[in-house]
């Protein structure tokens, strides 16, 4: 039997804070910047704690409505963003059960099952919202689920069936559906954000037909999502429809930036086997699908697009570097599978992108994740298309566990610049990543996104050769003291006592 694992940005093994903190909850750092005179130690388990105590405490209050589905949109969302993007509590939770009674790891476990369970009703009701409005205007609002079911002849029944009956009614009118706004294409990114988290939290072999219904949803909403990346300029657009649907064609990028992602986070294990090993054929295929959208946006050659022509405005050149980035880190994936085998990316969610978690001393949002899964290490990147040093308003320090990354000289925004890349990185593509195209990948290849790659594999290759010299170590161990138990007479012997001994016995 194989089984499949979707790596996803609500699970980090071990990020590099658990590095720096031994005991996690006595540390605390130092401002990074020394150029500062305010060295005033800030206390990172405090903040901790304050933004679980705001997590908790909306957690208690919307939870019980979220799964008995008379939640509204906005209590929906509020939930999803208050949740803490370095889920550091969920992080010590799973290293105590680690090393804790098999109780302890049932309860973590049933607690991820109703954390999934909260994600999947959290989609069916932003997914009804947008599809069935009249439901939530009604007289009694939080009675959607019953308003849509009833709307069907059907009735509530038990929350799993009600679930499913939900989504097979969603999913018929999504076929339909046209969004009519920028908030809307936001909660439809949203909804297979909640539904690929609660695939990550399940176990297929309990529920196949509950695991096809939340794939379903989530494949739906983000295709849906990136087919909006496709949307021609309107004929005689104002600046304000301009704006529209730059922002539209944007998120529809950051939905084709989740899907290839999906693909090069999609593992497969067999039963006898330790490694997970991804699906070439599965990511080079995406890998063209975003391509292809860039290309649409960037290098239309009917000039139905005219994107190029604003590169350098806010809405369009930070969510272009981040596609860049990630492009990036794609095509040097392909070239140099060797050194990039175990590495993988992830990028973040809309609740870590931007959270609701009050003002921490220390920023916590991120972009992307890599994680290496032969050392179990993560690392988390806020992206900057620019330098910040001397920008008003961005000296907000980061919280240690997040790497910052500036780009020094954004050269794509320039639009020739950004079509050459893109041109070239469509030839290596086609031809199948060959050896001859190395030097034209490393000239196109961000300068910020090298620099940062080069640090983190040595870093990771030498977490990782250390794992290896410690295994190697306790398996010599293993084996001394098993050779001991078959003589006893060896205990207690040094080298030289030892080797004399093994030679008489083979005479």
């Amino acid at each position: 039997m194989t089984s499949i694992l979707w790596l996803s940005t609500g699970c980090t093994a071990a990020i590099k804070l658990l590095l720096k903190t031994q005991k996690y909850a006595k540390i605390c750092f130092m401002s990074p910047d020394k150029t500062k005179e305010n060295t005033r130690p800030i206390s990172l388990d405090q903040q901790m704690q304050t933004v679980s105590e705001l997590e908790m405490q909306v957690r208690t209050e919307l939870e019980p409505k979220i799964l008995g589905n008379t939640a509204l949109p906005d209590e929906v969302m509020r939930w999803w963003k208050t949740q803490d993007p370095l889920n550091e509590m969920v992080m010590l939770e799973d290293i105590a059960a680690s090393y804790s009674a098999i109780e302890s790891r049932d309860r973590r476990d049933m607690l991820r099952m109703h954390d999934r369970t909260i994600f999947v009703h959290g989609a069916v009701c932003l997914s009804a919202s947008l599809l069935y409005p009249e439901a939530f205007t009604t007289e009694n609002p939080s009675g959607w689920a019953e308003e849509i079911l009833g709307s069907k002849g059907m009735s509530l029944s038990d929350p799993k069936s009600d679930l499913i009956n939900l989504y097979n009614i969603i999913a018929t009118r999504m076929q339909d559906y046209h969004i009519s706004s920028v908030e809307d294409l936001e909660q439809l990114l949203v909804i297979s954000e909640m539904t690929r988290s609660a695939l990550n939290l399940n176990r297929v072999e309990e529920d196949k037909e509950f695991v096809m219904t939340i794939t379903s949803m989530h494949y739906t909403t983000l295709d849906m999502a990136a087919s909006y990346t496709h949307i021609p300029d309107p004929e005689d657009a104002t600046p304000d429809d301009t704006l529209f649907f730059d922002q539209i064609r944007m998120l529809g990028l950051e939905g084709s930036l989740l899907l290839t992602a999906s693909a090069y986070t999609y593992l497969l294990q067999d039963k006898d086997s330790d490694f997970l090993e991804g699906n070439q054929q599965l990511r080079r295929h995406q890998l063209g699908v975003l391509i292809d959208d860039l290309h649409y946006l960037f290098n239309n050659s009917e000039a139905s697009i005219s994107m190029w022509k604003r590169l350098k405005q806010p809405h369009i050149k930070g969510g272009l570097h981040e596609a860049l980035w990630f492009l990036d880190f794609c095509m040097n994936k392909e070239m140099y599978l060797e050194k990039f085998e175990h590495i993988y990316i992830l990028p973040s969610y809309d609740n870590a992108d931007s959270p609701q978690i009050g003002r921490p001393n220390h920023n916590r949002a991120w972009d992307f994740m890599l994680t290496n899964m032969e050392s179990g290490l993560s690392d988390l990147v806020q992206l900057k298309s620019s330098p910040q040093t001397g920008k008003p308003g961005k000296d907000k320090q980061y919280h240690p566990a997040i790497q910052i990354v500036e780009e020094q000289n954004f050269m794509e925004v320039n639009p020739n610049r950004l079509r050459s890349k893109l041109i070239a990185y469509k030839r290596i593509f086609e031809r199948g990543f060959q050896e001859d195209d190395r030097e034209t990948l490393a000239r196109f290849t961000l300068p910020s996104f090298d620099t940062y790659m080069q640090d983190l594999l040595k870093h990771f290759d030498t977490v990782v050769h250390s794992k290896k010299v410690k295994e190697a170590s306790l398996v010599l161990d293993s084996m001394l003291g098993r050779f001991s138990q078959n003589g006893n007479q060896h205990q207690g012997m040094n080298r030289a006592q030892r080797r004399n001994a093994a030679r008489s016995k083979r005479r």
